[in-house]
């Protein structure tokens, strides 16, 4: 296949990104905004638990525990629903 046809099909090309209406932007813009956010406010949350309400370091430890096994838990959720996913259309074709 030459260059210029993998260029073509490539579906992430400027000229397709630039067509995006604003609603499109708002919503990408949103979700990237929403989801950094939130994963980089919880270490800090716990930081601030930790000064402001002198909470013990065996506090922290099962604070950041928690968001860990969180974190490992949707991991996991994700690749379970992909193998789900990909099983039920081999199944449908």
């Amino acid at each position: 296949m030459s260059k210029s046809s993998e260029k073509k099909q490539s579906l992430f090309q400027w000229q397709r990104i630039q067509r995006f209406n604003l609603n499109v932007w708002a919503v990408l813009s949103g979700t990237l905004l929403a989801r950094t956010s939130y994963f980089m406010a919880w270490p800090f949350i716990g930081g601030i638990i930790l000064q402001w309400f002198s909470a013990t370091w065996l506090f922290a430890l099962c604070f950041f525990s928690c968001f860990i096994m969180y974190a490992l838990y949707s991991y996991v959720e994700n690749k379970v629903n992909e193998t789900t996913n990909n099983q039920l259309q081999k199944v449908d074709c």
